[in-house]
C-alpha cells in the first residue's frame, strides 16, 4: 500500500512541477482531482487515501 500511495504521490508532485515551470499555474486540489481519479481502484487504495486536503 505504501507504494502505491509513494506513486501518487510523487506523480501528483511531478505534475505540479510541470504545470508551475510550463504554464505558471499552481495545481488547486480540484485540478489534481482530475489527474487522479480512478486511481485508487487500479492501485488498491481506498478512494479517501487519495484525497487532497482543501483546508
Amino acid at each position: 500500500m505504501a507504494r502505491s500511495v509513494n506513486f501518487v504521490w510523487n506523480f501528483v508532485n511531478e505534475l505540479s512541477q510541470r504545470s508551475i515551470k510550463e504554464r505558471g499555474v499552481f495545481l488547486s486540489a480540484f485540478d489534481m482531482h482530475h489527474y487522479i481519479k480512478g486511481a485508487g481502484k487500479e492501485l488498491g487504495l481506498h478512494s479517501q487515501t487519495l484525497l487532497v486536503h482543501r483546508g
